[in-house]
């Protein structure tokens, strides 16, 4: 399913809906995308990041920054050269103990599959 899209661009984004949780390292990234500047598809600028937040799905990097956010989730972090996705919700009651990461100043939770669709607040872009 992953590689049915002709398009890298399309496939990295099928790759990062379906593979959530789990860190998927750079030569995976490469292998999907086909493409030189295979990186470049990760980021926000049109890349997985801006297409798959409108679905609430976060992508975070190797930042400090970033690799906080996942710890905060209750998620594993990614490494060097590692992405991590998963969709998220804005926390609310039937979110209980849940985990959360406050970002652009909102509780946010890994979501349940009960949970709607909404779109992704924006990562700490800082490195540390």
């Amino acid at each position: 399913a992953v590689f049915k899209p002709s398009s890298g661009q399309r496939r990295l984004n099928e790759l990062f809906r379906r593979a959530q949780k789990r860190r998927i390292g750079r030569n995976v990234v490469r292998t999907v995308a086909q493409q030189k500047d295979y990186m470049k598809r990760v980021r926000g600028n049109g890349g997985s990041r801006s297409a798959l937040k409108p679905e609430g799905i976060l992508i975070m990097g190797d930042y400090d920054t970033h690799r906080a956010v996942a710890t905060q989730l209750g998620l594993v972090a990614p490494r060097e050269g590692e992405f991590v996705s998963v969709r998220v919700a804005k926390r609310a009651l039937h979110h209980h103990d849940s985990p959360y990461v406050v970002l652009e100043g909102q509780p946010w939770v890994v979501a349940t599959p009960d949970d709607p669709p909404e779109t992704a607040p924006l990562l700490p872009s800082l490195k540390s």
